[in-house]
């Protein structure tokens, strides 16, 4: 007979009443015997008894068992159980004293001074501190959490501390103050070095900054620390690209024992134990999980502030909230003890303390307390969240302690999510009121047109989020808004005061006509100006966020006034651009897309189980509706695939059957038989082979089916084979047939050979990680790479012929990344996001693929495909819009590191162009917006001396027959390029001692070539016969060695000189150069120098952000040019010396009219360049394209014709609504640009 339970002790204490409630609701459920309960519940009768005994607090794992087993709810006792626990652990939480001896460090990273108590990356420390004793830089990359700052900080500089000086800092917003002190360290760790992109604004201070590490590291050890998905970042940077080549060190997930000792070895030194359920508990929650740390150290930290005696107990991590809930519940509980407006301060605080992510993830940002209002409410907020340990603060600036704070708390997390353009508005409010006080309050640096009137919109729904100087910058832009809207009212009383006189007085009728005439003109003229200046504001605030829409509205402006220049370099722009326009709709997400071999038709399909084709070659150039299949899947579409060899259609979905259709007649396809009938559940990819003849199948049940169609009337099972854990989400064929590529749910990667193909066998162990949840596979048309998305928002790059990884994972996508494609020459990779974007990346060098321009849908990004001429790219997103994005043309893609030089042969016929690796391409150009390559000449053997840029210098002469290629090897090459295709090297070339940077000139008759040997020498070189280059004659002087050019007719030499001068020479006489001049204007380094096509002119431009106009016979008579607000890196005249056209590192381009050198003028507004580098930069000999290199690898052809723009626009992007054109410009009727 069951012993009788034990009466409650009701003393009105919490615990009293919960175990009580237990007893009712054991009551309610007919009173079962503990023993039934156990066998239900999965724990013993003692237990479940125990949690009823109101002595102790059960865990939650046992509370829930005894509820659900009576039949109560579990989400209402969940909630019971944690306010029991809090109100507990309020009563015996450790006191503050207490926890400052905590062996947990929570969210902070351990510190040097916590090297006793930093357990558990023994091997990664030991490894890290043998590869930085041998070699002179170390990259040090891992996620965002995975404890990279503490290997560095508490592992890797004590461990080098004994025998060397070792110094840390982080770059913050002034990185080059964050060098000092580092002078006389024999090894400098940089921490955070995102920071360099996310804190600081400066591309040139960036630039220094890199420059010293990598100097530095010529005699020291730089050590730096960088987030993951900074990795492109650093990789547009050439030196660092160099410098971490064999250099890179990934922190990854803890192992299991490594993990194990973390978790116990610190409790143990401060007498503490870990109880086993907890150990366990903890174990399967973190384990393989890279960006866990900062929250198991935490959930352990609020564990040990709950703890029992000398032990943590599971009962005091659930009371936390554990990994999942407990840094969310320390804010939550923190921000709901402040009053109501406190709570405000604290959002504000909180937000302004975010960088949100453009490609990346949301960062945190250090705050200057200048920014912030001053008050005691803002005092008390920032100490509790100090004493809360989320946020950390000195005297000069607020800091979040980690951006595991941005990921893990809720709130914040729809703080950064709500009215994120409004954050992004505010962002650049904050920045702009700083330039204002910094400048002294200048009246000139306040907002003003569509930027004020969109930041006092914002302010309508935002004020309490600014601070006082915030409002005062805002207010006084409005007052000056005021103001000139005072000056135009006064004008027009003016002019109603002389329509008055003109009734009072007829004698003065005539005059007064005259002034109300010319009043009324000028009122009309300055009209006509705010309008036209609205619709360019409105056009240049569209340019990133929809650069179709952009590109309409600058249309409108070219009607408006068709011969301005400020549209036309607008205009211009908009061919460096992705454009779409709308192909139609569906109800719900689309699932895929996919074009017919010939790219006529495109089906599309998703979520609400259609199937729509569409005409893509119409005489208006606009896709047509060609109709819709039946629904077959009833539920969903997962794949719209056309064979690559015929018209067939393959449809699938939820059902598990696929339906092969004869699509010849678009308007009236056909089924070509019976269904492919399921084998697996639901079906989520298939994929034709190359020759039409095999289809496979992705499906639920983690098979592969494999089908002959030889005969789409007639499918054949092949084979059916195992192998995944899990859902198979996507096949891929390779582009020969002998290798399918499968990817899914398991979190793998699989390669198949299938040359048996009745029986495929697997190659190489499966390829994956622990966040690699697979949604898309893709084999490179030359099968040498697979690559995939998955949910972690990565793209993943592997080698097929060893199944290693081949680079790091691309990180530019901040959600889960649905399709990865290949463009058919396999140049480009595209991968679609529920970020909402289409990402394009170079492949030119897959171990480090580029960023090049993304696409930005209305919706979740599902699917992406590539038209048949890669011209073209489609995306279905969860909009249910299937839009078509024109890629622009005359992109050179190729080179494996980024672009230094360019030039055109005479004909305009060839270009070649140099990359930093030293790798010379030759391009055929005829066909300007299809170039081909031609042939590659490889870097020359030998060590390569570290260089950052313009590391490759390129010339031609002028016949067009020899190549001079000098790269930073120190080897300057001739070749013979008469037959483009087949270059041959003329003799082996010849070592110079140019400096760091390649620099030289080649004469206009091809005879001579100039080379700075040092920085007091240039050194002529007689290359008549350039098999047995000669040297002739020497310049000598203090030579800066950046830029060197011959004027047109030979005669003369100009080079730059490190005191920011530049210095002529009459070469007339090869052997016995003669000084002629020296030009000083520049208040910084010259870097480039070229002289107009008449020889008259030289123009320069420098580090100084200027450019300037010399006279050559008259030196004194200079003009300069200003417009640029970063250094000048690249200028080029047009054929005909008319216009001048400068490239900087402030991303754009300028063109300048100098036609009338002695008054020359800007061309319009800036042109965006694609690049922070501005490296290289040439017109065509017929002055029709410009050659500008970019930040992906690459180089674009720039097409000046501004019609052909035009025509793009048109034919490529929608018509704006109407609901767009009041919006956007509410005080023009509707009239589109592109109606006619």
């Amino acid at each position: 007979m069951p012993r009788a339970e034990r009466p409650l002790e009701l003393d009105g204490s919490a615990l009293a009443e919960f175990a009580a409630d237990l007893r009712k609701l054991r009551e309610q459920a007919g009173r079962p015997p503990y023993r039934e309960l156990a066998a239900r519940a999965h724990f013993s009768h003692t237990t479940l008894s125990d949690a009823a005994g109101g002595r102790r607090v059960p865990s939650l794992a046992v509370t829930l068992a005894f509820v659900r087993c009576c039949g109560g709810d579990a989400a209402e006792w969940e909630r019971r159980w944690r306010a029991l626990r809090a109100e507990l652990d309020a009563r015996s939480a450790a006191p503050d004293d207490a926890v400052a001896g905590a062996p947990y460090v929570g969210l902070a990273s351990y510190e040097v001074a916590d090297a006793d108590r930093y357990v558990g990356r023994e091997q990664l420390v030991s490894d890290l501190a043998a590869r930085v004793r041998r070699q002179p830089f170390t990259a040090v990359f891992g996620p965002s959490g995975s404890g990279k700052s503490s290997a560095l900080r508490a592992g890797l500089i004590p461990a080098l501390s004994g025998d060397r000086r070792v110094v840390l800092c982080t770059p913050g917003a002034d990185p080059m103050a964050a060098l000092d002190g580092t002078a006389d360290a024999d090894v400098i760790v940089v921490d955070q070095f995102e920071e360099l992109f996310t804190l600081c604004g400066d591309e040139s201070e960036r630039e220094r900054f890199i420059a010293a590490l990598l100097d530095a590291a010529d005699e020291r050890h730089v050590v730096i620390g960088v987030r993951a998905d900074f990795y492109p970042h650093c990789a547009q940077h050439s030196g660092l690209v160099a410098a971490m080549r064999d250099a890179q060190v990934t922190v990854g997930p803890m192992t299991t024992d490594e993990l194990r000792r973390a978790i116990v070895a610190p409790a143990a030194r401060a007498q503490c134990s870990v109880e086993g359920a907890l150990l366990a508990t903890l174990m399967s929650e973190a384990a393989g999980r890279p960006a866990i740390l900062p929250l198991l150290s935490h959930a352990l930290l609020e564990t040990w502030r709950r703890r029992a005696g000398a032990k943590l107990t599971l009962a005091g991590y659930e009371s936390a909230g554990g990994i999942a809930h407990a840094l969310a519940r320390t804010a939550d509980s923190v921000f709901d003890g402040f009053s109501n407006a406190q709570q405000k301060i604290a959002r504000d605080l909180f937000v302004r303390l975010c960088v949100l992510g453009e490609g990346t993830e949301d960062t945190r940002r250090r705050v200057p307390r200048a920014e912030l209002d001053q008050g005691a409410d803002h005092d008390t907020v920032i100490a509790r969240l100090v004493d809360a340990r989320l946020v950390v603060a000195d005297r000069e600036s607020v800091e979040i302690t980690h951006e595991a704070l941005i990921r893990s708390w809720p709130r914040l997390g729809r703080w950064l999510t709500e009215g994120r353009d409004g954050l992004r508005i505010h962002r650049m409010l904050t920045e702009a009121t700083a330039t204002w006080e910094a400048m002294d309050r200048d009246p000139s640096t306040l907002y003003r047109g569509a930027r004020l009137e969109q930041a006092l919109q914002w302010r309508e729904t935002a004020e309490s989020s600014l601070s006082e100087r915030e409002r005062q910058f805002l207010d006084a832009g409005e007052r000056g808004r005021h103001a000139e809207l005072a000056v135009t009212r006064r004008r027009t009383r003016r002019l109603r005061l002389l329509m008055a006189a003109v009734v009072v007085c007829a004698l003065v009728a005539a005059v007064a006509a005259v002034v109300a005439g010319t009043e009324r003109t000028t009122a009309l003229r300055q009209r006509d100006d705010a309008l036209f200046q609205q619709v360019l504001a409105e056009s240049d605030w569209l340019r990133d966020r929809d650069p179709s829409l952009s590109a309409q509205l600058a249309l409108v402006a070219r009607r408006m006034r068709p011969t301005d220049d400020s549209v036309r370099t607008r205009l211009l722009s908009t061919q460096t651009a992705t454009l779409a326009t709308s192909v139609g709709s569906h109800g719900g997400n689309v699932y895929s897309a996919s074009f017919s071999p010939d790219g006529a038709i495109l089906a599309s399909g998703g979520a609400d189980d259609v199937v729509r084709l569409w005409g893509l070659r119409t005489s208006s150039g606009r896709a047509e509706s060609l109709g819709t299949l039946p629904n077959d899947q009833g539920g969903w579409l997962s794949a719209v695939v056309f064979s690559p060899v015929g018209p067939v259609l393959a449809t699938t979905g939820k059902a598990g059957t696929v339906q092969l259709w004869d699509v010849t007649d678009p308007k009236r396809p056909t089924r070509f038989g019976a269904p492919i009938a399921a084998i697996g559940g639901s079906v989520y990819s298939v994929a034709f082979s190359s020759d039409g003849r095999l289809l496979a199948t992705a499906n639920n049940d983690g098979t592969i089916g494999l089908w002959n169609v030889a005969d789409p009337a007639a499918p054949r099972s092949v084979a059916v084979f195992h192998g995944h854990a899990g859902v198979v989400a996507s096949v891929a064929f390779s582009s020969d047939g002998r290798l399918l590529v499968s990817g899914g749910g398991d979190k793998t990667v699989r390669l198949w050979d299938l040359r048996d193909l009745e029986h495929p066998v697997p190659l190489h162990d499966p390829m994956g990680g622990p966040d690699l949840l697979v949604h898309s596979v893709a084999i490179s048309p030359d099968n040498r790479y697979v690559a995939a998305g998955s949910l972690d928002g990565t793209v993943r790059i592997w080698d097929v012929a060893t199944g290693a990884p081949a680079g790091v994972p691309l990180t530019g996508h901040t959600a889960a990344v649905w399709m990865v494609a290949f463009s058919h020459d396999g140049s480009m990779l595209a991968s679609g996001s529920t970020d909402g974007t289409a990402r394009l990346w170079n492949m030119s060098d897959p171990a480090h693929p580029a960023p090049l321009p993304r696409a930005t849908a209305g919706g979740d990004v599902y699917t992406v495909a590539f038209a048949p001429d890669d011209t073209r790219l489609v995306t279905g997103s969860s909009d249910g819009v299937v839009q078509l994005w024109s890629l622009p043309g005359g992109v050179l893609l190729g080179h494996r590191s980024t672009v230094d030089a360019v030039a055109f042969r005479h004909d305009g016929g060839l270009l070649a162009t140099g990359g930093l690796d030293g790798a010379v391409r030759l391009w055929l150009t005829k066909d300007r917006g299809r170039p081909r390559l031609a042939a590659e000449i490889p870097p020359p053997a030998g060590p390569a001396a570290v260089c950052n840029t313009d590391c490759t210098d390129i010339e031609m002469s002028s016949d067009g027959r020899v190549l001079a290629v000098l790269s930073q090897a120190k080897v300057l090459r001739l070749w013979d390029i008469s037959t483009p295709t087949r270059p041959v090297p003329l003799g082996d070339g010849f070592t110079v001692k140019t400096p760091l940077r390649a620099a030289f000139a080649f004469s206009s008759d091809g005879r001579t070539l100039a080379v700075p040997e040092d920085e007091n020498a240039v050194q002529l070189w007689d290359v008549t016969d350039p098999r047995l280059p000669v040297p002739v004659g020497r310049v000598t002087a203090a030579i800066g060695g950046n830029a060197i050019a011959f004027s047109p007719d030979g005669k003369l030499l100009a080079a730059v000189d490190d005191d920011h001068s530049i210095r002529l020479w009459d070469v007339t006489n090869r052997s016995a150069p003669r000084a002629v001049g020296q030009l000083h204007g520049h208040t910084n380094d010259v870097v480039t120098i070229a002289f107009s096509p008449d020889g008259h002119t030289l123009a320069s431009g420098g580090a100084d952000q200027t450019v300037w106009l010399w006279d050559v016979p008259n030196p004194t008579r200079a003009m300069v040019l200003q417009g640029h607000t970063r250094s000048v890196s690249a200028i080029a005249f047009s054929p005909d010396g008319r216009t001048l056209a400068s490239d900087s590192t402030d991303e754009t381009i300028r063109l300048w009219n100098v036609a009338d050198r002695a008054h020359p003028t800007a061309l319009g507004a800036p042109m965006a360049a694609l690049t922070s580098r501005g490296a290289g930069i040439a017109y065509s000999p017929d002055g029709a394209y410009l050659a500008v290199t970019d930040d992906a690898d690459a180089v674009r052809l720039l097409d000046l014709d501004v019609d052909h723009a035009v025509q793009r626009i048109c034919g490529t992007t929608d018509t704006p609504t109407t609901d767009q054109w009041i919006r956007y410009l509410p005080t023009l009727p509707y009239d589109p640009p592109c109606a006619g």
